[in-house]
């Protein structure tokens, strides 16, 4: 007689829509197969659920996180926790822990901060917590990244405007933000960097460009790419000037390029980020 290892899958309903439990299934069996069937494949695709919880300017302070469920997990992303708020919730950067900023972190001028939900609580409910980009929690164990704000020169919340409530969301500007007013000069501009979240990659711009002379072209491409001039979103016009909304992908660190022709003659440029998408 000869024996062979069999390898299978863990199955939703056991993949072929038998219960996980069964009247016949023996009792010793009950902790394996609920595990198997129906906790294991549910954890495949709740993984990274998320629903709403997306941010609102309230004021320069603070922020008003809205209803919506999510997934939190801990740093090993071993464990999860199902959380759902019906009704909103506020983040005050006067506020230290929980309700405000991490210990690890602290309120800094011209500075990007991720925002999390909390389900370190022993509720049904999430609580929310911020810290700089890029700097680890320390206050709380079981958290799920959900947006991100900028706290501008004047230490104030800059204002943002979502539209979406899943996974990937668009913020945008209250005011377009400057960029920049150099003209590449009809080559591709060096690496200039957008006001955006390490989490996104994908942005919208203003483009306007002024000459009286013809054509006049104004182009976006990410840092670093070999789009050509023939291939790269962009936006012309006749004499008096180029203007428009672009849509490009930067590179890995939000950076884009640009490249302006304007028949040779002297113009001038603004390029405008009016806001970006995020995964989350």
């Amino acid at each position: 007689m000869l024996s062979f290892s069999s390898y299978g899958i863990n199955d939703w309903y056991q993949g072929d829509g038998t219960a996980p439990l069964q009247g016949t299934d023996a009792a010793a069996d009950i902790d394996a197969n609920t595990k198997n069937y129906a906790f294991d494949p549910l954890d495949k695709i709740l993984t990274d659920y998320i629903y709403g919880c997306t941010l609102t300017w309230a004021s320069n302070s603070t922020l008003t996180i809205g209803i919506g469920e999510v997934t939190c997990s801990n740093a090993g992303g071993t464990i999860r926790r199902f959380r759902k708020n019906t009704s909103t919730a506020t983040l005050n950067l006067a506020t230290a822990g929980v309700g405000g900023i991490d210990s690890g972190s602290a309120e800094e001028a011209s500075a990007w901060y991720s925002v999390y939900a909390v389900a370190d609580a022993d509720a049904t409910t999430f609580t929310v917590i911020c810290g700089k980009q890029g700097t680890a929690l320390s206050d709380v164990t079981y958290y799920r990244y959900i947006g991100s704000f900028y706290n501008n020169a004047s230490s104030n919340i800059d204002k943002l405007y979502c539209l979406g409530k899943g996974s990937t969301v668009y913020y945008g500007f209250d005011i377009p933000i400057s960029l920049t007013t150099s003209t590449s000069s009809g080559a591709w501009s060096a690496a200039l960097a957008c006001r955006m979240p390490s989490t996104s990659t994908l942005a919208v711009f203003n483009v306007k460009a002024n000459s009286d002379a013809s054509p006049n072209v104004v182009l976006i491409r990410p840092n670093g790419t070999t789009y050509t001039t023939s291939s790269s979103a962009g936006c012309g016009g006749a004499t008096g000037g180029a203007y428009g909304e672009l849509i490009s992908s930067t590179d890995a660190s939000q950076q884009i390029q640009h490249y302006e022709n304007y028949g040779g003659a002297s113009p001038t440029v603004e390029i405008m980020i009016k806001g970006f998408y995020i995964e989350r």
